[in-house]
């Protein structure tokens, strides 16, 4: 067997790569025949055995129905490789299931495809936002936030905040400022806010 490996094997490791591709493609097949009720009985340890074209693939119903358990079970790869409607089908309940590390993986533009589920970001996964994912928020999007999410804003994530989104803020949000974060307010952001 060894002498037919030393001669053969390359020819070997090529046929058992095309398996495995020919495999992964038949799975991925069937995974999209899937429907949404069907995705979300899927084991966690079956959503971790999900390729993440295989999670790239998936329908936005298929997004919507995976639970806050199925979700932990993508890693950073998988979350950057969602598309933005994905991200989109995501529920307030979903977005508040990702861990801190998912929101930190998330691109700008996935951030902005949140919309008004981004108010399932809770003060702890805000630590994970770039400037550039407050900037991304819509007005919609950045009145969603919650009381606790808006007063755990760090300096230089109150300073991304634009004049739109705190001249769309409803009237709890304009009230939850810590003294700390107006100080570290411009003039036009404070105009805004209390003009």
């Amino acid at each position: 067997m060894s002498s037919f490996l030393t001669h053969h094997g390359v020819i070997v490791a090529l046929v058992c790569a095309a398996v495995a591709v020919l495999y992964g493609a038949l799975t991925s097949r069937a995974l999209l025949a899937l429907s949404p009720g069907q995705i979300g009985a899927v084991s966690f340890a079956g959503v971790t055995g999900f390729s993440t074209a295989q999670i790239e693939a998936l329908s936005t119903g298929q997004v919507g129905a995976l639970s806050t358990i199925q979700l932990l079970a993508l890693g950073t790869a998988d979350i950057v490789a969602l598309t933005t409607a994905q991200v989109g089908a995501l529920s307030n309940l979903q977005v508040a299931g990702l861990t801190p590390t998912q929101v930190a993986a998330l691109t700008t533009d996935q951030i902005a495809a949140l919309g008004t589920n981004a108010g399932g970001l809770g003060p702890a996964l805000i630590p994970g936002l770039s400037t550039g994912d407050i900037v991304a928020f819509g007005t919609a999007a950045y009145s969603a936030l919650g009381v606790a999410s808006l007063q755990a804003l760090d300096d230089a994530q109150i300073a991304a905040v634009n004049t739109a989104q705190l001249t769309a803020s409803p009237a709890h949000q304009l009230a939850a400022y810590t003294q700390t974060q107006i100080y570290e307010m411009s003039q036009t952001q404070l105009a805004a806010l209390y003009g």
